[in-house]
């Protein structure tokens, strides 16, 4: 009898360490699902129905540290991106503390804090020391690259030494924002015919962003292709008047620089 009470005594917390184990794989699913529906969000522009589902993962019992620390920064990206920086840096403090003090996800969220915070000489050295410790990931190499775009001041700015950091972010990550940097940075660069081809990527895969339509429209300019810049200004103006202004600026600097 006491065997078979040892037995089952043994199987019963077998058992019970299954339960837990699948109970904490569901939990990790269900939060990386949430992670992807709040990318798919911001892809959309949709930034309050990102930030629910990046929120809805944080919020399930058992998730990962690993898990919350993705989730918390991808929450002070959107709001960096809303302006809220104040929301911003408090999640971005959050992820950064999920990581060991000087590891490379520590380094790149409190870059962003320093970046939030006006202080980019101490986020382009975090920065730099993250990427000798990872150079495949994105995060740096964005961070960088938009530094380096005169994001963050016109100090550093320097779009041929941003190409590099962009470049290598996009390779990483091909999703809208780091395809939009690197169009940015050939515009910047005048190398026209390369800003031609990635806003045609981005004016294409997201009609929902009349913004795209109007820069490919001002590439089309700088090209001399005016049929095509104007068919794709009517466009815009059709969504959206409001750009009126920006369009006649833009076609009058062109035509002076002619």
């Amino acid at each position: 009898m006491k065997l078979l009470n040892s037995t089952r005594i043994t199987l019963v917390f077998s058992i019970a360490i299954l339960f837990t184990s699948c109970g904490r794989l569901n939990t990790e699913i269900k939060a990386r699902r949430s992670n992807e529906q709040g990318l798919e969000f911001l892809s959309q522009g949709q930034f309050d129905s990102a930030i629910a589902a990046f929120k809805a993962g944080t919020s399930l019992n058992g998730v990962s540290k690993k898990m919350k620390a993705i989730l918390y920064r991808n929450i002070a990206q959107v709001y960096n991106e809303m302006e809220a920086h104040d929301s911003s840096i408090a999640y971005s403090r959050l992820s950064a503390n999920c990581y060991k003090p000087e590891s490379y996800d520590y380094l790149v969220n409190m870059a962003d804090v320093d970046l939030l915070t006006d202080n980019t000489d101490a986020a382009v050295s975090k920065l730099q020391k993250a990427i000798k410790i990872k150079n495949d990931e994105v995060a740096a190499n964005n961070s960088l690259g938009l530094i380096y775009l005169g994001e963050y001041g016109d100090d550093y700015y320097n779009p041929s030494k941003a190409l590099q950091f962009n470049k290598k972010a996009y390779e990483i990550n091909k999703d809208r924002s780091t395809l939009d940097v690197l169009a940015r940075n050939y515009f910047l660069l005048d190398d026209f015919a390369t800003a031609e081809k990635y806003y045609g990527i981005l004016t294409k895969a997201f009609p929902q962003f009349t913004d795209y339509k109007v820069i490919l429209g001002i590439v089309e300019l700088k090209l001399n292709k005016n049929a095509e810049a104007e068919a794709l200004f009517q466009e815009a103006l059709q969504k959206d008047s409001s750009y009126i202004d920006q369009i006649n600026y833009y076609k009058e600097e062109v035509n002076s620089e002619n």
